[in-house]
């Protein structure tokens, strides 16, 4: 990247942004990982390799180490702005450690200040340090509120219910309270303290002025304070500025424990897990994991949390307490380690070596740990024999060096696409922004008139039979199909078509010239063809009925071969789709009813007021579809009212207006479904009254078809009983050339049929329920698409003006009141402003990073 480009990046849009920290980005990042991901089996030998590799880049390197700083001024810039979130995350350094792994003594040898220190665990809350080179000190201390407490600890309570760190709550959107400018480095441990006390209170309101009496306390008083918590999962950020300060940026957690001496505070063990696991998590963050020679590495619980979390490829570890390393400890394993061959990780491994407790009493200053630590890797074993070749991983300030250009170089990789994220999710803002306006004042009668106007056309609109039909047009005709096929065909009344008199269908002569078979008898023989069921009178046309086939099984032959050549499937069981509304009558009770509602003396003879007390039974049930039509149009409706409500005043739907215009419209619609109502049920009183049709003509052909259909179905119902008797007698099944012959002679010699006053009174109930059925559906459909459909379209809109009363004194004020906004809504409106504001002041902070930007002269000083 040029000198001339730089400047054009100061107003470059997100797209221009990616490109130009693009082109410097891939250069830094190779430059900053040159020789540093090592893996088992091809880890570099860093005895031959050291001569060389600090003359990689040059150019790049320094162009990446003055850069640092801006980078790390814009993602600090980015954190005060409180846009982190788990969709955008950070690059950022995490310090993690176990319990008195040295890591409180680490994060004073990085930041240059003394933190505070107590018995047992030492970082209490957790710790954002920025440390910036500049030409004099100055301090700046800011308190993070990402969280809320809601304590005491229940120690009933489901933590995984509510939040990973309960009793603490995350807060919607991080409150960041500026504590102060100091500028003695030197009071930064009691400043700190005082800090972490704050963020251990959290009863107390986080004010500049607690903040000041706290300060204003000794520091025996301030480590007497009496704290409410053991642990805070908010943030206290420390920013130092200075001279030879490194440009680095770094996040302090509380050291992972195993126990706590109190047994109630178990929960604190998790608390401070998850309070780790929580900043490990982020992708972008490089995983300083402090581990302590002393003890085995296998042992590092802080370690095997970070593996656990997959970071392993975005880890570095830096081993303390080098002076405690066991005497007996082989020193090729430590190597193995250093190599990378042994617990790899991508960053690698750096030894330090931090003052002791007696140097820290003693006052030891931050010079002089240094210097003591540089002669300790000179001058002691096996640091200044064995692993001498090593010594660019040894000490302090090769691990600032390093942490500090690998965290430039993460965050010149990262710019680009948080920058883009950032400006995607201002457009989403700006969106949201447009539906939570401000509630207007002066013109608030015009605006309710336009919007009642607009959601009154659009249901307008949904209403008109047109081509294409609308939705909800398409959603009544289904259910008017529906109640339809349930009305004619599912209710329609049917009958098993057998009775006791059947038992008698047995012609001799059917039964004569029968040969027994000698062979076993087949086990199916003994077997019924079936259940006994009711015929499906829907299923065959009166035509195709006149020749019926009973059905005899195939033999096993032919049944296996029929199943090869087309597959065989088990049809649907007869009469299995009437509905359990409709009428069904047995031969047998029809026959009985018959006979017993007739008074004269002939036989046979059926007395009208019978078939017509019939007839009048199968329409008992026609309420029940009658019902779920209504109510299925019903929820139609009120789906197609909300629906256009959340699309015409999406912008008002908090308020009164909205609410309103939502009861006013269901009342409208449901008074229309009542008028609908009242009519369709007189219909079906009239229907119930008396069966009465002067279409003879129809009537006539009904008749017919039902008794042709009914003969040719009790005739198909009585061959299968004769022909399973014939099966039985024989014990075998027969032929097809013997079925057809048997049942011409079946035809020939059957008699009449018992129930045929019965059958022919079926035949008059079927036709009369088709005649009466299709006038009550046609009735019904007409109600909705005539009346129902009309009466909203001229109707709707004068009703909703009327309801609102637009046009009268005090509208005006009346208006204002159904556009103001409640309590939520003016809640998030004011969060999504100041989430806007936050994205804006991040946007600035890269502009700002663009026009400080030094460009890398790839050709050199020269170039």
């Amino acid at each position: 990247m040029g000198n001339s480009n730089a400047p054009a990046m100061e107003n470059s849009d997100a797209t221009a942004a990616d490109v130009g920290l693009g082109l410097f980005m891939q250069q830094v990042v190779e430059a900053a990982n040159e020789g540093s991901q090592v893996t088992p089996g091809n880890a570099p030998d860093r005895r031959q390799s050291r001569s060389s590799s600090s003359d990689t880049l040059p150019s790049v390197d320094e162009a990446l180490m003055a850069n640092t700083k801006e980078y790390i001024a814009a993602i600090d810039g980015l954190t005060k702005c409180g846009v982190s979130t788990d969709q955008l995350e950070l690059p950022s350094v995490v310090i993690i450690g176990d319990q008195s792994a040295g890591k409180s003594s680490l994060t004073e040898a990085l930041s240059g200040f003394k933190v505070p220190r107590d018995s047992g665990t030492c970082t209490r809350c957790v710790l954002r340090i920025t440390t910036k080179e500049a030409e004099t000190v100055k301090i700046q201390i800011h308190y993070q509120k990402k969280y809320n407490y809601f304590g005491p600890f229940d120690p009933n309570h489901d933590s995984t219910d509510d939040s990973e760190c309960y009793p603490w709550f995350k807060n919607a959107q991080d409150e960041v309270h500026d504590l102060g400018v100091f500028f003695d480095i030197d009071q930064m441990e009691h400043v700190v303290r005082a800090a972490q006390v704050l963020a251990l209170t959290p009863a107390t309101l986080p004010t500049p002025s607690y903040f000041r009496k706290l300060l204003s306390l000794p520091s025996t008083e301030l480590k007497a304070s009496q704290l409410e918590v053991e642990f805070s999962p908010n943030v206290i950020c420390v920013e130092i500025s200075g001279p030879g300060k490194t440009n680095l940026s770094f996040y302090d957690l509380p050291g992972i424990i195993a126990q706590v001496e109190d047994r109630k505070k178990n929960y604190l063990v998790k608390l401070v897990r998850n309070l780790n696991k929580e900043y490990i998590k982020n992708s972008n963050a490089i995983v300083l994991i402090a581990c302590s020679l002393e003890s085995d590495l296998d042992n590092c619980k802080a370690a095997a949390l970070a593996q656990e979390l997959g970071a392993g490829d975005r880890s570095m570890s830096v081993l303390t307490k080098p002076d405690r390393l066991p005497a007996h400890s082989p020193p090729e394993h430590l190597a193995a380690v250093l190599d990378g061959k042994r617990f790899p990780l991508k960053h690698g491994y750096f030894v330090v070596r931090l003052p002791s407790q007696a140097e820290l009493n003693e006052g030891i200053t931050y010079v002089m740990a240094r210097k003591n630590e540089e002669d300790f890797f000179k001058s002691e074993k096996p640091w200044a024999s064995n692993f001498k070749p090593y010594s660019e991983l040894f000490g302090i300030p090769n691990l600032l060096t390093s942490l500090s250009k690998k965290l430039g170089a993460h965050i010149a990789a990262s710019l680009p696409g948080i920058e883009i994220n950032i400006a995607q999710r201002l457009g989403e803002i700006n969106e949201l922004l447009k539906r939570l306006p401000e509630p207007p004042t002066g013109n608030a009668r015009a605006i309710v008139r336009k919007l009642i106007d607009s959601f009154a056309d659009e249901m307008e609109k949904e209403m008109r039979d047109d081509f294409p039909p609308t939705e909800l047009l398409k959603r009544i005709k289904q259910f008017e199909d529906e109640f339809v096929q349930e009305l004619l065909q599912k209710m329609l009344p049917g009958s098993t078509l057998s009775g006791q008199k059947d038992r008698r269908d047995k012609p001799a002569n059917l039964f004569r010239n029968l040969q027994s078979s000698p062979r076993t008898p087949s086990k199916r023989a003994d077997q019924p063809f079936g259940p006994i069921e009711t015929i499906d009178l829907e299923s065959d046309s009166a035509a195709d009925a006149s020749a019926p086939a009973p059905v005899v099984s195939p033999s096993p032959n032919k049944k296996r071969k029929r199943e090869q050549d087309a597959g065989t499937r088990p049809g649907p069981r007869a009469g299995a789709w009437k509905s359990e509304l409709a009428s069904s009558f047995n031969l047998d009770d029809l026959q009985r009813a018959l006979h017993e509602s007739t008074t004269t003396g002939l036989p046979g003879n059926v007395d009208p007021r019978a078939v017509t007390s019939l007839i009048l039974e199968c329409l008992n049930h026609w309420e029940k579809p009658v019902d779920q039509l209504l109510h299925e149009v019903q929820n139609a409706l009120q789906d197609i009212v909300i629906a256009t409500l959340d699309f015409k005043l999406k912008e008002w739907k908090d308020t009164d207006l909205f609410r309103q215009t939502w009861k006013i419209s269901q009342d409208f619609t449901n008074s229309l479904l009542q008028v609908q109502e009242v009519a369709i049920k007189r219909a079906l009183r009239i229907e119930r009254t008396a069966p009465i049709t002067k279409n003879e003509q129809a009537y006539e052909y009904h008749l017919q078809k039902e008794t042709e259909l009914l003969k040719a179905k009790r005739f198909e119902k009585r061959a299968r009983e004769i022909m399973e008797a014939m099966c039985k007698r024989l014990g075998r099944d027969i032929s097809q050339h013997e079925k057809e012959r048997k049942l011409r002679e079946i035809r020939q010699e059957l008699g009449p049929d018992p129930y045929t006053r019965e059958l022919e009174t079926l035949a008059k109930i079927r036709a009369y329920y088709n005649i009466a059925g299709s006038r009550f559906v046609d009735t019904v459909c007409m109600s909705f698409k005539g009346e129902f459909m009309a009466s909203f379209r001229t109707e709707f809109k004068d009703n909703l003006h009327k309801a609102f009363d637009l046009d009268e004194d005090g509208a005006q004020n009346r208006c204002i009141l159904l556009l103001a906004e409640d309590a939520d809504r003016a809640q998030r409106r004011i969060f999504t402003q100041r989430e806007k504001e936050r994205l804006v002041a991040a946007q600035d902070c890269f502009i700002k990073c663009h026009a400080n930007l030094v460009p890398n002269a790839t050709s050199g000083p020269s170039g």
